[in-house]
């Protein structure tokens, strides 16, 4: 009777989870939607992939401000006149701080895309082991589950693995 109980148990656990993963799908949809939306609205404002740079005026202050746009293999390294007006450098300085905030977007796509994936490789092997059928890495395998109930062993120093030198 007591093995009945821990079955029902672990059903009801089973079966709480998988309510809960709807809920956290959307979640994941909604937090993916408004990354996509915020990386559209930096793409229409215009990305700038430069550095700043500035040349000295006679008086030895920077004065002129330049784009220095990466190198591409076998080509001058591009260089853009933007001048002094302060207008223009702002508009210059805005347009490297959206490329800057996108990639820091795009990477976080991509790691949200990763954790579907992830997960989505998860819930395909559950199931699997749940309808029987082979899975991937025997993840259902009784070997497998008395290896996860099983208490772990205490490592043993480094020491106590090498030979004696008696």
């Amino acid at each position: 009777m007591a093995t009945n109980s821990n079955t029902k148990t672990y059903t009801d656990e089973l079966a709480k989870l998988a309510a809960d993963v709807p809920g956290l799908i959307d979640s994941l949809e909604r937090k993916i939607a408004e990354v996509v939306a915020g990386m559209a609205a930096l793409k229409k404002d215009g990305l700038t992939y430069a550095t700043e740079h500035w040349r000295k005026g006679a008086d030895g202050q920077p004065k002129y401000f330049y784009l220095l746009y990466p190198q591409k293999h076998g080509e001058p390294r591009r260089r853009v006149y933007v001048g002094c007006d302060a207008a223009r450098i702002e508009k210059a300085r805005t347009g490297i701080v959206r490329a800057e905030q996108y990639d820091k977007l795009a990477a976080q796509r991509a790691d949200l895309e990763a954790r579907a994936r992830l997960v989505a490789d998860a819930l395909h092997e559950a199931q699997r082991c749940l309808s029987g059928r082979p899975t991937t890495g025997n993840a259902c395998s009784g070997a497998r589950v008395n290896a996860i109930r099983a208490t772990p062993r205490r490592r043993q120093p480094v020491r106590a693995l090498l030979p004696s030198r008696a």
